[in-house]
């Protein structure tokens, strides 16, 4: 599913966890700002360092399907269920603290609040992800094309000064079977 908005992205995400009973927190995130921007996407740029592709899959499953158009991914935002991993480890302290579990005092360190109750973290897998992606529509081809066309067409998307660009936020929703851990739907109400 891909938006050209991310005021709709956080719509999506706010209808899925309403339908699901679940919330998700930003983990991994590029600049926000830019992409909610009015200029987005007429200012990004491709130079040499961005690779232009035309379809795009990635280890965990997800993927942008071939549709004759090529694109550049520009960022991505992560956002992981509420009861995900425990970041902070065990009493609140951080998980690489120099500070022992049994250790009373921390001479010369910053005093740090001991949590007492247990965490909510319950180690779920579950991740929605938003792939940011500038689509060049007037590049567009229909069928398949073999692979020295492809390059042809890339370096005159590098080369050219007045591109039409269209931006979209792909987003992956996990399945409700990929949380873990803890209730989730109808048995939460």
């Amino acid at each position: 599913m891909f938006v050209s908005d991310y005021s709709k992205v956080t719509e999506s995400i706010d209808l899925h966890e309403n339908s699901n009973t679940s919330a998700f927190v930003s983990q991994r995130s590029e600049n926000k700002r830019r992409y909610s921007s009015k200029t987005f996407p007429s200012d990004e740029i491709v130079d040499d360092k961005k690779r232009i592709y035309w379809s795009k899959a990635w280890e965990d499953g997800l993927s942008i399907p071939y549709d004759g158009v090529p694109f550049i991914i520009v960022g991505h935002e992560d956002f992981e269920c509420h009861h995900g991993q425990n970041h902070k480890g065990k009493n609140g302290l951080p998980v690489n603290s120099n500070l022992s579990q049994n250790e009373d005092h921390s001479y010369g360190s910053r005093k740090r609040k001991r949590m007492i109750q247990n965490t909510k973290k319950m180690d779920c897998p579950a991740f929605i992800k938003v792939k940011v992606v500038v689509k060049f529509p007037q590049f567009k081809v229909e069928g398949m094309v073999s692979e020295w066309q492809r390059r042809e067409m890339v370096k005159k998307i590098k080369h050219r000064e007045n591109l039409e660009k269209e931006g979209r936020f792909y987003i992956f929703f996990p399945s409700d079977d990929q949380h873990e851990n803890h209730l989730t739907g109808e048995a939460t109400r």
